[in-house]
């Protein structure tokens, strides 16, 4: 139970050490002070803490030429809902609209800017957004620095956490060039507006069976899939990214990579995602059974099978997967599709979680073939519909 009187602290101070604090806990706490319960209802119907910006979905829109059929270029529609809180519940309100050229997908979204990709051609442009400004970010061609008939790997963000009032960033592609001593990158920095070719080491490559089966797929030269499912997320100055079943990780500041396993091998399916909650690495994988999440514990593994192991010969051989969640698809019931089974063979690769609400335990995702975002409560077990997304 807590005793302090706010008056004792700032209220500035005491709203910032609330707003640390998962919101579900955050309604349950019992105070005795007016004050305390004063700040904790505010905090919990005015500070919307899934993102800043909100949910971020796209979709396509195909201009056709003649009455024939044939489409010519494509558009997406970017669409920003913002995630607000009322009463307890979470509400969703769009707020941003807007046509884009080309079928669009999102890598990552951080203070403000949306790293986005072609998802059908295999020429390579990274595409940047300004969501707080609503305008596109004017990059330099990139192909000039990348070898012909290689296609990066992964590409994403990583901000100048020092100084966030200016806003720069760094746009980080790599790609394999026949060797995992190290993965050549391209960056481009919003100082210099420019970019430069590194090459950065991969500490923990020997760790890697990259020839076997079921080891890292690179090189492949058909594969373009291999980058455009690539998922991304920035966090504390690292950039993550979710690989063929393998958890890429790379260090701007001082330029070099790790490679661990993640805890399901997912080769080439798209259906998986990463968030940072309670300050924990999460990853989130859907197959045909279950929808999984499990969160990263450095010093034991725990691969799909639940069996656990220590990791003592090599600390940077593997990643540290607890799992946390574990539900059977077969189970959840779309709102107002009840003959659309999730747990079907031919619904594979279709669902995409994409974002995680930390407040709630609320996971996103899309329904590709229904065009549903919907959400999935881990606390209740319920299913629920947030979005029809339009489609033309």
């Amino acid at each position: 139970m807590v005793t302090m009187i706010v008056d004792e602290l700032c209220e500035e101070l005491v709203e910032e050490i609330l707003s640390r604090v998962p919101l579900k806990p955050l309604t349950k706490m019992k105070c005795v002070s007016k004050d305390w319960c004063r700040l904790i209802s505010q905090l919990t119907k005015s500070i919307p803490r899934l993102n800043p910006f909100g949910l971020i979905w796209f979709s396509e829109y195909s201009i056709c030429f003649n009455y024939n059929g044939v489409y010519g270029q494509h558009r997406s529609n970017l669409m920003l809902l913002n995630v607000q809180v009322q009463e307890g519940k979470l509400e969703y309100h769009e707020s941003c609209s807007t046509l884009l050229d080309g079928n669009l997908d999102s890598l990552c979204y951080s203070d403000g800017l949306l790293l986005c990709c072609e998802s059908e051609t295999r020429t390579f442009e990274p595409i940047l957004y300004d969501l707080i400004l609503k305008q596109l970010i004017h990059l330099p061609p990139v192909d000039e620095f990348l070898p012909e008939d290689v296609e990066p790997i992964g590409m994403g963000l990583a901000l100048d956490d020092k100084c966030l009032t200016t806003r720069h960033f760094k746009l980080v592609c790599f790609y394999y060039s026949g060797c995992l001593d190290f993965f050549d990158c391209v960056i481009y920095s919003s100082e210099t507006r420019e970019w430069k070719k590194l090459r950065a080491p991969v500490s923990n490559y020997s760790s890697i069976n990259y020839n076997g089966e079921t080891g890292m797929v690179f090189g492949y030269p058909s594969n373009i899939e291999l980058f455009f499912q690539s998922h991304c997320l920035y966090h504390e100055g690292l950039i993550y990214w979710t690989v063929h079943g393998y958890l890429v990780v790379y260090h701007p500041k001082d330029n070099f990579f790790e490679i661990h396993d993640l805890p399901m091998k997912k080769y080439w399916d798209m259906d998986e995602c990463l968030w940072m909650s309670n300050g924990c690495l999460h990853y989130s994988c859907i197959d045909w059974e279950f929808l999984s999440v499990w969160n990263c514990v450095k010093g034991v593994e725990i691969d799909s099978n639940d069996e656990y192991h220590q990791n003592e010969n090599n600390r940077m051989n593997t990643g540290w997967w607890m799992l946390k969640h574990k539900v059977d698809i077969k189970t959840l019931k779309v709102p107002e599709y009840p003959e659309f089974l999730l747990g079907q063979p031919y619904d594979l690769r279709i669902h995409k979680p994409c974002a995680f609400d930390e407040d709630f335990e609320i996971l996103y995702f899309l329904i590709i073939d229904l065009g549903l975002v919907l959400s999935y409560s881990f606390e209740t077990g319920c299913l629920r519909k947030v979005k029809k997304l339009e489609y033309a």
